[in-house]
């Protein structure tokens, strides 16, 4: 039985296809089965997994399944993987070529059932940038963990923290709703701060759109579904700061300087406000915001102010 399960959901990436696969094929330790979940593809990524699959029965098995989206092709993934650990791969990105070798030795010598690790942004122009996913807010790990980049890609799971169909289907930020509850689970925590997994960016996503789509209010679906799964475990109060400062990230931040664009931002600024207000009613005076970038800070002050027009600068400032 293979250690780690590498589960590719596939929908419409054959540009990017082979090298995604080539990426795991070329792993310098081989102990891993390639799930690749066909998500009603309609272009030529179905040709290219049968080639796959037919050159590599060893290591890759292709699953298909009508179009339901990501979540739903992790799942359907995640249901069929025989692996103990669980690692996500986008089929627009790759593997750093140690990548199962790296988690493996990392996963053994410090008995870790969840590990982390950066990665690169990489683009059309060739450019590539590091990105690091953890940042020591508080110098603990575990809380540290809350507040990393919740990207599912970003880190390898015991399968028995993600439990069954763990990603919820049909909304935007699955990861974020996702990633903090297993770390909530997690008995001990890892964390390699090397750049193992290659993150393209391409154009078109529904974070860098410039119309409005009601998708976008998942924020407040999410955000409430982590605060409530912090709460029913009765740790709510142990990770306040971190829940806290992740509410102040995703909605006073990011979602602020998304909505601040929109005709509709006002209205969504004072409901961003008002879930802050009744849910963390000091929020302004989160200890990890003093550690924030200033840009972050002055975002995250706006917000408070309900000043959108000041959000609209810097939001013109930070695409530019």
């Amino acid at each position: 039985m293979p250690k780690i399960s590498v589960i590719v959901p596939v929908y419409n990436t054959a540009p990017y296809l082979r090298r995604c696969l080539d990426s795991v094929l070329a792993q310098t330790q081989k102990d891993f089965e390639i799930l690749a979940v066909d998500d009603g593809s309609t272009d030529e990524s179905p040709a290219i997994l049968k080639e796959y699959q037919e050159k590599f029965p060893e290591w890759i098995q292709v699953l298909r399944k009508e179009n339901g989206g990501l979540s739903d092709a992790r799942n359907f993934g995640l249901r069929r993987a025989t692996g103990d650990y669980i690692a996500f791969l986008d089929s627009d990105d790759f593997l750093a070529p140690d990548f199962i070798q790296s988690i493996l030795a990392l996963l053994e010598r410090e008995k870790a059932d969840l590990v982390l690790f950066d990665c690169y942004y990489e683009f059309d122009s060739g450019k590539r940038i590091p990105f690091s996913v953890l940042k020591p807010y508080s110098g603990e790990l575990k809380k540290d963990a809350l507040l990393a980049a919740p990207m599912a890609w970003s880190r390898v799971f015991h399968r028995r923290l993600l439990g069954e169909d763990p990603f919820l289907r049909g909304i935007y930020y699955e990861d974020l709703e996702m990633t903090p509850k297993t770390v909530l689970k997690a008995e001990r925590i890892a964390y390699l701060p090397r750049p193992l997994y290659h993150y393209y960016q391409r154009s078109g996503s529904i974070m860098r759109q410039a119309e409005f789509s009601p998708k976008l209010l998942d924020i407040f679906t999410v955000t409430e579904s982590v605060y409530r799964a912090f709460s029913e475990a009765g740790r709510l109060e142990e990770f306040r700061e971190e829940i806290e400062f992740l509410f102040i990230e995703h909605l006073c931040r990011s979602a602020a300087l998304r909505f601040s664009a929109f005709p509709n931002g006002r209205a969504l600024l004072d409901r961003l406000c008002h879930t802050m207000e009744q849910r963390f009613p000091e929020w302004k005076h989160n200890p990890h915001l003093k550690k924030a970038s200033l840009f972050f800070r002055l975002t995250v002050f706006f917000c408070g102010q309900r000043a959108i027009g000041m959000l609209r600068i810097l939001n013109r400032l930070k695409g530019s």
